[in-house]
């Protein structure tokens, strides 16, 4: 990732997660975890984190605001950040192993990110929730706009 990039994210994802890792009581750790590898680096650690943190990593079809795609968790570390894909862009954040929810910042370029709160149901095998998207400052609209999403595992990908 390049420097302008990490900058972009790290501004953006202090905005955006400062408030969404209030819900989940986490803020302090979301520009800690921007400034990690890539989720690769990781994967060693998959298994034995992702059991002891009871986060079902895998691959998922998520609905977000009617646009579908592949959701794939690659790794959870002890911490419960949480690194993998979706959309085709990396993700990364946080999982709240008490009360079953997801955070997640989707940095798609320098101008536009997403940010996605979730909790797990156990019933249902699914998670769900709410995303905002966000524009940098060269973009006109300064405004928030807040979307459903839900994703449930998938053995389609």
């Amino acid at each position: 990732m390049t420097e302008q990039k990490k900058s972009l994210v790290t501004k953006v994802s202090s905005r955006v997660s400062r408030r969404r890792m209030l819900q989940l009581g986490a803020a302090s750790t979301m520009v800690g975890a921007l400034s990690v590898v890539a989720p690769t680096a990781h994967a060693a650690t998959k298994s034995s984190n992702a059991a002891s943190s009871g986060f079902p990593v895998g691959k998922w079809s998520i609905n977000a605001n009617g646009y579908t795609s592949l959701l794939q968790f690659t790794d959870v570390n002890q911490n419960g950040v949480v690194y993998g894909v979706v959309f085709g862009n990396p993700l990364v954040g946080f999982w709240d192993a008490p009360t079953r929810r997801l955070s997640f910042v989707r940095a798609i370029n320098l101008s536009y990110c997403q940010s996605y709160l979730g909790t797990w149901d156990s019933h249902t095998q699914s998670f769900s929730g709410t995303f905002e998207e966000f524009y940098g400052p060269s973009h006109p609209s300064t405004s928030t706009q807040t979307y459903a999403w839900k994703a449930v595992k998938s053995y389609d990908y």
